[in-house]
């Protein structure tokens, strides 16, 4: 007898875990919503295994993301033929469900584990069935599962023929029929009298008793022998055939089981080499966006630079031109010196001097020739005049002192306040252009850390070579006897020796182009470096000068030496140096 006897749910159509047995008669009954059409839609894919011929409406979830929702969501059907049990389990393999049979009955620790979580991966449930329980490859196509359930073995492997639950190669009506059994449209007499009339081969079968007798009579006695031999018991109670037959098959289980492991490790080898040839036009597009961002850099940089020359050039102008002011006044000071400049200025300074004297003595000789009537009140009267002429001339000499002592305090603010606007302007420059060079450092920086995930993630594909090498020796054993897939193997690892050479290539390209981006930002460190140092240097000289000499090693000399910096010989004696260790 051949039948579905048991479906077993886990993790599928919401329902967490849940076995129902088919071995009967099952009437099912409960109000709506509690799994009875989710159930025979179940059933029925088992038989026509067309999912859009289930009776689930358009507006609804599909049939793969409604039974499937998870990794670890499983549906195994478990058939009975000819009272030899077998598992078919249905899975999602990228979006879509797919088959395999297994040479077993159905047990709950083959795809659960012992902490009642369902195996994530076909791979846990591969190690379960261990090497004793034989599992067929695996069956994507629909139109496949349907010739092996019912039997059509015109373009089947052998290996599948034990798992039909009908023969015939005329079975396209019955998914058909049963489909309409299940979803209660057109159940008339007629139509199943053609379908069944349809299933029936015509093809007639005629035994031929010479050829039966030349080729299998023939043999009859050497068959018996070996039933014979099949039961023959040695001295020990022992069976040596059937041992013998015990080793072939566990023998021919462990080929299966290995020929098994090898389409699946080329399978994910050959999703593996798709993959990285799926990732090259990501990776060779991000290239091209860094060098494009990189290009852009090395022009800003570029900008930066000829600016940065540009104030440098300014700033070099304003210095030449503040000491060629100061050579001028160097210059005319050592022309007014040579003049006796302090004699001429003491002389227009007595000017006013003598212009009183000469006022009073004019009025003295006045007075002197008018006729006084009383002589005490002249006297008193040139006494009055000559202290009002004293007091005049004083108020003259301070007024004549105060006005120097503006303007020298005036041409000293003068200097002061341009020596500090230039030391500011210096400053502001150096900070700016010292935060933009921190803002390209910290981009290159960057840049450079992104190029080193890059060669992390470049370095980090090693295309299972792990998975080959612990696969070498299985490979050894079968040498002899699978030459063909061995020639299969053999191009396989020249491809994947050519991927790993690609690989190589692109990661030395990789290192490259990251040692050309850390050398140009040390560069562009090394260069922000220099000029600070001649900014440095810059500052350095004006602080030589002879104002910063002032301020560094004479203090309060804007009271001492500072009021006598136009008149006195120190001054000009230390610009002299200046000058000389300019030079």
């Amino acid at each position: 007898m051949r039948t579905l006897h048991k479906i077993v749910f886990i993790n599928s159509a919401s329902v967490q875990y849940a076995e129902m047995e088919l071995n009967g008669n099952v009437h099912l009954t409960g109000t709506q919503g509690v799994g009875k059409s989710t159930l025979l839609r179940a059933i029925l894919f088992f038989y026509n295994a067309n999912k859009t011929r289930l009776g689930i409406p358009r507006e609804k979830q599909s049939f793969d993301e409604y039974y499937f929702p998870y990794q670890n969501s499983y549906i195994i059907y478990e058939v009975l033929r000819d009272e030899i049990p077998y598992c078919v389990l249905a899975y999602k393999v990228n979006g879509k469900t797919a088959f395999r049979f297994i040479d077993t009955a159905y047990k709950r620790e083959l795809f659960i584990d012992e902490n009642n979580r369902a195996f994530h991966s076909w791979n846990q449930i591969r190690e379960a069935l261990g090497r004793d329980i034989y599992y067929t490859h695996l069956i994507s196509s629909y139109k496949e599962f349907r010739e092996i359930i019912y039997g059509d073995h015109r373009e089947m492997k052998a290996e599948f023929r034990k798992y039909a639950i009908l023969e015939s190669k005329q079975y396209q009506n019955i998914p058909l029929t049963i489909q309409n059994v299940f979803l209660n449209s057109k159940l008339e007499a007629s139509f199943i009298k053609e379908t069944i009339i349809k299933s029936i081969e015509e093809q007639e079968f005629s035994i031929g008793l010479e050829n039966y007798r030349t080729h299998h009579l023939r043999d009859f006695e050497n068959q018996i022998r070996d039933i014979q031999l099949w039961f023959q018991v040695n001295k020990k109670g022992i069976i040596p055939i059937r041992q013998q037959a015990k080793k072939i098959i566990d023998n021919h289980r462990q080929y299966f089981f290995i020929n098994e492991q090898i389409r699946e490790l080329t399978e994910d080898l050959a999703r593996r080499m798709a993959y990285i040839e799926s990732q090259k036009p990501e990776l060779n597009s991000n290239i091209q966006t860094q060098k494009i961002k990189l290009n852009e850099l090395q022009e800003e940089q570029k900008r930066l630079e000829k600016l940065h020359r540009k104030r440098e050039l300014d700033l070099y102008a304003e210095i030449r031109e503040v000491k060629t002011k100061l050579k001028e006044a160097k210059k005319k000071e050592e022309e007014y010196r040579l003049q006796s400049i302090d004699e001429i200025i003491q002389k227009v300074a007595q000017k006013e001097k003598w212009e009183n004297n000469k006022t009073a003595l004019e009025q003295e000789k006045t007075a002197l020739t008018e006729k006084y009537s009383d002589i005490r009140q002249k006297y008193e009267h040139l006494i009055n005049q000559i202290e009002n002429q004293l007091d005049k001339s004083n108020n003259d000499n301070q007024a004549a002192i105060h006005k120097l002592e503006r303007e020298f305090f005036d041409q000293k603010s003068d200097l002061k306040e341009t020596y500090e606007t230039i030391l500011a302007q210096l400053k502001v420059d150096f900070q700016n252009q010292v935060k933009d060079f921190q803002v390209q450092l910290e981009d290159y920086r960057q840049e450079e850390n992104n190029l080193k995930i890059r060669k992390a993630k470049l370095e980090g594909q090693n295309l299972f070579e792990e998975e080959l090498q612990r696969n070498q020796k299985e490979k050894e054993r079968i040498e002899q006897s699978n030459h063909e897939r061995i020639r299969s193997l053999e191009k396989a690892k020249n491809q994947k020796r050519i991927f790993q050479k690609e690989g190589e290539i692109e990661r030395e390209k990789s290192e490259f182009e990251a040692n050309n981006a850390l050398e140009k930002a040390r560069e562009t460190g090394e260069k922000i470096i220099c000029e600070k140092d001649k900014i440095q240097l810059q500052l350095d000289k004006i602080s030589s000068s002879l104002y910063g000499w002032l301020n560094q090693n004479v203090p309060h000399w804007e009271e001492t030496i500072g009021k006598s910096y136009f008149r006195g010989s120190l001054a000009s004696k230390r610009s002299e140096s200046t000058i000389q260790s300019e030079k």
